[in-house]
């Protein structure tokens, strides 16, 4: 599971426009080999395990295919929410701040945008239309659409090939790497480079991840 925080300010008059920069990070990535010869790879450091390495790896910023922006002027302007994934997401919009400005539904507000396509989450205005106004608004994004019901006629299969065995070296609340939200439900299986890894049902591939780092 994908989550996306965003927070955006609006100043009238003052900022007429913000260019951000996202700057490519250098993380640490350990490899730990436990008693059992269970395999490791974290960006934590961790206090049990033999360490067999450690070295600096640089880190991308994840390319982002969902925003919201805003669409008009801004002191009457629609926050426009654009999903370019190939599958459905769930969108929370909230407004942290505002001052001197209504928005046409209330807020915070939860909805679906379907998969390549957009919609107009919000209309925000200014209210007093000789004063000054400002507003600040985040939203978080997850994959899926929380209505969906999978009822397959099968349980689905493992995403390892059919026929071979493999370890679970660490599964749900794991204490090496998955005691937070993120990864409590995570299962790590050891395999060799260039084992094939299937997918559990037919579906479409709404992202990759391709690091260790959260």
């Amino acid at each position: 599971m994908r989550v996306q925080l965003k927070i955006f300010s609006v100043l009238v008059a003052l900022v007429a426009g913000l260019v951000f920069a996202v700057p490519v990070a250098a993380e640490k990535l350990f490899k730990y080999v436990d008693e059992q010869g269970n395999v490791t790879f974290t960006d934590r450091q961790l206090s049990s395990g033999e360490q067999v390495s450690a070295r600096q790896v640089e880190k991308d910023a994840p390319e982002q295919r969902f925003f919201i922006h805003l669409r008009g002027s801004r002191s009457d302007g629609t926050l426009q929410a654009v999903n370019q994934y190939f599958g459905p997401v769930e969108v929370r919009l909230e407004m942290k701040e505002a001052d001197n400005v209504i928005a046409d539904r209330p807020l915070p507000v939860r909805f679906v945008v379907p998969a390549r396509d957009e919609l107009a989450a919000a209309n925000v205005r200014q209210d007093k239309k000789f004063s000054s106004f400002s507003y600040r608004y985040s939203y978080r994004v997850v994959f899926g659409d929380p209505a969906a019901r999978h009822e397959p006629q099968r349980p689905y299969r493992a995403p390892v090939p059919a026929g071979q065995v493999f370890h679970i070296s660490q599964a749900f609340n794991g204490k090496k790497t998955h005691d937070d939200d993120q990864n409590r439900y995570a299962v790590d299986i050891p395999m060799s480079e260039g084992t094939p890894v299937h997918a559990a049902r037919g579906g479409v591939i709404m992202d990759v991840a391709n690091d260790f780092f959260i």
